[in-house]
């Protein structure tokens, strides 16, 4: 069952229903895995093609990788996606961060990480941060659990022309709860939150909470469906504050380790 629903080696086929604007959010903490064994990596791929009257291109991948060893570990994720038609970008958005953990988890587990993203629906040329923080498993059972992160990071916000903005350079205070839950031995429930203010201004705040769901029709392949809220406080270049996403697909796991 984990590896449906983190799927150590996975491929996504799925499509999307987009409400306001295109899915813009991508959750850290679901690509991040939890290595159980020395090494663990994921993909996800996703695409559609058509051709005709219009040509449309739509694609996605995205991935994680840990590795443990003794008391250390290191993460990495990244998430690509673009859509684009007659040539012409629609969507597209790139995402990477490496995150460097010690200690147990269960105790106190400090981390510090590095992140770059960009997104043209979002008018984001390039957001950068470096920052650190520590985690903690607030509740463990056989069945769920809940970890909560408190942390800071620098960040660096580059915006693209049609935005009209300068570039932005602030320091963040960030808090991350992540809850999963094996409702029963087919049917899983992950969701994050990620809430992040400036600490020069609340006001300049952003939520970020991500839902997952996972229903295994086999050992190795699960129906996924996946839903992304993004709020932000001040909003850049004239968007809105809202976005919210949906991804219905299915999830196959090529490397049960169960």
């Amino acid at each position: 069952m984990k590896s449906i629903q983190f799927g150590v080696v996975c491929v996504v086929v799925a499509f999307a229903v987009n409400v306001m604007q295109a899915q813009t959010i991508v959750n850290t903490e679901t690509l991040m895995l939890d290595s159980e064994e020395a090494f663990q990596w994921t993909i996800g791929l996703g695409g559609d093609f058509s051709a005709g009257n219009s040509s449309v291109v739509d694609l996605t991948l995205d991935g994680g990788c840990a590795w443990a060893f003794e008391a250390w570990e290191v993460k990495a994720s990244g998430a690509w996606a673009q859509l684009s038609e007659d040539g012409n970008d629609i969507q597209s958005s790139a995402f990477g961060q490496v995150r460097i953990m010690h200690g147990d988890v269960n105790v106190a587990q400090p981390f510090m990480f590095a992140q770059t993203s960009q997104n043209n629906v979002l008018l984001l040329n390039q957001r950068n941060l470096i920052g650190v923080g520590v985690k903690r498993r607030v509740v463990q059972s056989e069945t769920f659990f809940l970890d909560a992160s408190l942390g800071a990071f620098a960040e660096r916000e580059t915006y693209t022309e049609e935005s009209e903005e300068l570039p932005k350079d602030l320091v963040r205070n960030s808090l991350i709860l992540s809850f999963g839950w094996d409702v029963s031995e087919t049917l899983s429930l992950r969701t994050t939150t990620f809430v992040q203010s400036s600490y020069e201004d609340v006001s300049d705040s952003r939520v970020f909470l991500e839902c997952g769901l996972n229903v295994a029709l086999s050992d190795k392949v699960a129906f996924e469906w996946s839903s992304g809220l993004r709020w932000d406080g001040q909003p850049h270049g004239g968007l809105g504050q809202w976005d919210l996403g949906n991804t219905v697909g299915l999830r196959l796991g090529l490397n049960d380790g169960d």
